[in-house]
């Protein structure tokens, strides 16, 4: 609107008309690769209507002179150079639009991965600890019968037996001293697991 009312006065004359050519630049640059090509078309509509005005004749008050074919000459040029700044702004916006899209897509991606190692890490956290639970429940539910069964062996060998028996009875209790030190071992491992222990 500032730039019809001021080319009313002028025309094509003087230099007004080049600050039509940064317009679409802008409007590329903050509202987007359409509003670039919108403002491109309506700063060249803008442009030729003035200089055709200018070229028939229609004289402006602070307009100096121009003849011939001087207007639509200088519309042209201007034209051209609006759609070159125009196409390398829409090349540029393009391009950042596209990092933009890429730089998302990989944060995306990103997250995702993170949120799957979570996931997989309170796994491994939930399957060690019911190992750990599992070797301390076995571990006690072992031991406590293999100490009735210690027991029972050493009241058999103070008691009155044959020798031979007495030899079965040493090979019982000392098996099963083996197994509860192997059994003691595993809870052991079960606390280093849990870290109750060092």
């Amino acid at each position: 609107l500032v730039m019809t009312m001021a080319m009313t006065s002028v025309g094509v004359w003087a230099n007004t008309w080049a600050w039509l050519l940064c317009l679409p630049a802008i409007a590329s640059l903050v509202a987007g690769r359409f509003a670039g090509v919108v403002w491109t078309l309506v700063c060249a509509i803008t442009l030729w209507v003035f200089a055709y005005m200018q070229y028939t004749g229609h004289e402006f008050p602070f307009s100096g002179p121009m003849e011939g074919e001087l207007p639509l000459t200088l519309a042209f040029e201007a034209t051209l150079v609006m759609l070159m700044l125009s196409a390398a702004t829409y090349v540029f916006r393009n391009a950042q639009v596209t990092a933009e899209k890429k730089l998302s897509d990989t944060v995306k991606q990103l997250e995702k991965e993170v949120h799957d190692r979570t996931i997989a890490g309170n796994e491994a956290r939930q399957s060690e600890q019911a190992k750990a639970s599992f070797l301390a429940a076995m571990s006690h539910e072992l031991r406590t019968p293999l100490n009735g069964v210690i027991g029972a062996s050493q009241l058999l060998k103070d008691g009155d037996l044959p020798s031979r028996k007495k030899e079965l009875v040493d090979v019982v209790l000392q098996s099963s001293e083996i197994l509860l030190e192997l059994i003691n071992n595993v809870m052991d491992l079960s606390r280093l697991d849990s870290q109750l222990i060092e």
